[in-house]
C-alpha cells in the first residue's frame, strides 16, 4: 500500500480493499478518522479519510474481534 496521507473514499476503498458503502456510512458516522470537506461541514460533498488512521484503526477492531468470547459463549448470553 501507497503511503498517501489522505485519500477520497474511491481511493481508500482501492488501497484498503474495504467497499465504499462501508467507508462512506462510518465517514457519516464520524466513526473512522476522515475530513468533512466542503461548504456545509453537515451536508459535505467529500471526505478525505486518514488511510494510515484507518487501517491502524481496523487493526484494532480485527484485534478485538479475535479476543472476543466464542460464537457459543455469544449465543448463551444473548439467550438464542
Amino acid at each position: 500500500m501507497k503511503n498517501v496521507p489522505f485519500a477520497t473514499i474511491t481511493e481508500t476503498a482501492r488501497l484498503t480493499g474495504v467497499s465504499t458503502y462501508m467507508l462512506r456510512r462510518r465517514c457519516r458516522e464520524r466513526s473512522i478518522p476522515c475530513l468533512p470537506i466542503g461548504d456545509d461541514p453537515t451536508r459535505p460533498t467529500k471526505y478525505l479519510i486518514d488511510v494510515e488512521g484507518l487501517v491502524a484503526q481496523l487493526r484494532a477492531e480485527a484485534a478485538q474481534g479475535l479476543n472476543a468470547s466464542p460464537p457459543q459463549e455469544r449465543e448463551k448470553e444473548v439467550g438464542v
